[in-house]
């Protein structure tokens, strides 16, 4: 555990890392920070905390400067950002004008911390520079890599919170990360393992933080092998089941508990846009998604996959953007900037789909879930047109796609019977299709009639026999959404939709089922406003997407671009 350790501190960056660890560290020593790191430091000062020392007892004022890497001749003392002149403004400006008064009379500890070495040519003048500055109530020390290892074995995987089974899933995981097809089975281990265990309130904090934790040394190993989408699926799985804990254990009052759940979602949130921000300048080059495919299934399941993947981005940046304004109670400029974010996320998600021709090509019915999901980023964004296009191109390519090769989306998901049904010379006949109903339902939310009549058209002449099929959720579906594919196991299905004559007509329809199907409206995560869980469940584990979800914009639609 040791080593895992070390090599994950070894890896992270200066600002929003670094400083990030440090601080969670300090609070396990129960040593508060009085404030969150934020970007760039304070007059020299990067955390400022107040508590016990453990080294002799006594409450003190600690102040960090924080750096990464070897402190070395030219960190030491070239520059301003340089170690010593970090120190100069600490010793000169902020113990004048920023210490609290309540904290005045507190003996200050000044300590550098890294996660590297005080190089050997750095030795002399640190010790002259802190022999200076050590006088009454004044000390100041060097934290070191093995000195930080020591301290997040101690306080974050001490053996009484994090067993050696629990050290050992963690090690398999990171072991694994690089591999694009791990399914992340210790990890979920991982998971169950540490939350099983009942804590008291102050211990189910830790709990929770320790997971966050873990997730963030699976985020820097990710990024370290150039391979996010495993530490992507990580943390959808660890929101999922920390959410489910927090209700099991009735935790969703105890406010320290969700506010330690809630960083998770907000690291969750930064590994999205980290992954969002590898793959964009892939988006507007054509085929780019075909460089590593083995032939053109391989090639279409990858792209869907990202569609779905790009989609969930962007609609975490959308509620994180509603969380923020219900809170706030008005426009802030962190509000706007989520906006800002889910735009140019769905912008580039139009550029995949139009650069990458087996979006138009769904292969499996399921695949209206990333039909869904995109279609509501697109839509929630304010990309109407854009929503439109790829609307009517899905209508007239699965046409296309079975007119010409007699292939039509698979109700059942099976990889093997894809490519058998393909080349096979005896085509299987049509069944059934929710993906034809989504289409549909969407014509009605984009206000197209004339897709929609053209869609009807090709189901009345191509698909005569085929049963149109729509899947809602009931009161037994919830506890599945967190197990696995609930749509299989639970819900309603409603068969033999027909298609009313003119979209007006389909409109009072679906306004008329809205009222009549909405179990969904009674999940603790909606009546929590967190209703973005469900396109983590459904994305992961493929259970279909809510109705609800779309069809409440019938009543209520959003406007053409509206920021």
């Amino acid at each position: 555990m040791r080593f895992v350790i070390r090599e994950y501190l070894s890896y992270l960056k200066e600002d929003k890392e670094l400083d990030f660890v440090l601080s969670e560290l300090l609070l396990s020593m129960k040593i508060p920070p009085l404030v969150r790191p934020e970007k760039g430091r304070q007059d020299g000062v990067d955390i400022a905390a107040v508590g016990i020392d453990p080294d002799d007892k006594c409450k003190k004022l600690f102040l960090f400067v924080v750096k990464q890497g070897d402190i070395s001749r030219a960190t030491w003392d070239d520059g301003q950002n340089s170690v010593r002149a970090s120190l100069n403004e600490l010793f000169d400006v902020y113990l004048n004008t920023r210490v609290q008064s309540k904290h005045k009379s507190l003996p200050v500890k000044v300590v550098v911390s890294t996660n590297g070495y005080l190089s050997q040519n750095v030795q002399v003048p640190w010790v002259q520079y802190t022999n200076q500055h050590t006088k009454g109530n004044l000390e100041v020390e060097f934290w070191s890599i093995d000195k930080l290892t020591t301290l997040c074995e101690e306080y974050f995987f001490a053996e009484s919170l994090f067993p050696s089974e629990h050290a050992r899933l963690l090690h398999k995981t990171l072991a694994f990360i690089e591999l694009n097809d791990y399914e992340l089975n210790h990890f979920d281990e991982l998971i169950e393992l540490t939350l099983e265990k009942k804590e008291s309130k102050r211990g189910s904090v830790k709990q929770v933080k320790l997971l966050n934790l873990c997730l963030n040394m699976i985020w820097v190993w990710g990024k370290e092998l150039n391979n996010l989408k495993p530490v992507f699926k990580a943390s959808e799985i660890l929101l999922i089941k920390t959410w489910y804990w927090l209700e099991t254990r009735n935790f969703l009052s105890e406010k320290k508990i969700t506010t330690a759940f809630h960083e998770i979602r907000y690291t969750h949130t930064e590994i999205g846009f980290d992954y969002f921000a590898k793959l964009q300048p892939y988006c507007s080059v054509k085929h780019s998604l075909n460089k590593r495919s083995f032939n053109y299934f391989d090639y279409s399941l990858v792209v869907w996959e990202q569609i779905g993947i790009i989609s969930s981005i962007g609609l975490s940046m959308f509620y994180e953007a509603e969380a923020q304004a219900y809170v706030a109670g008005k426009k802030t400029p962190l509000i706007q900037t989520y906006l800002q974010n889910s735009a140019v996320i769905a912008e580039s998600l139009f550029h995949l789909i139009d650069n990458n021709p087996p979006s138009l090509n769904p292969n499996y019915d399921e695949h209206c879930i990333e039909i869904n999901m995109g279609l509501l980023l697109l839509y929630k964004t304010g990309h109407h047109d854009l929503a439109r296009n790829w609307l009517k191109k899905l209508i007239s390519m699965t046409a296309n796609a079975y007119s010409i090769y007699r292939d039509f989306p698979l109700f059942y998901t099976n990889e093997e019977k894809l490519i058998e049904s393909h080349f096979k010379a005896e085509k299987e006949e049509v069944g059934s299709s929710i993906l034809y109903t989504v289409l549909s339902e969407w014509c009605a939310i984009l206000e197209v009639e004339e897709d929609y009549k053209t869609l009807k058209e090709i189901i009345e002449t191509s698909f005569p026999d085929l049963d149109l099929q729509m899947w809602y959720p009931e009161q037994e579906t919830y506890e599945l959404l967190f197990k696995g594919n609930a749509s299989g196991d639970s819900g309603t299905l409603q068969h033999s939709i027909q298609l009313p004559a003119s979209l007006s007509e389909y409109k009072e329809v679906l306004k008329k089922e809205v009222e009549l199907f909405n179990s969904e409206r009674d999940f603790a995560f909606y009546n929590s406003g967190f209703y973005y869980m469900i396109y983590l469940m459904s994305r992961h584990y493929r259970t279909y997407l809510f109705p609800h979800l779309w069809r409440k914009y019938l009543e209520t639609p959003i406007p053409s671009r509206p920021f």
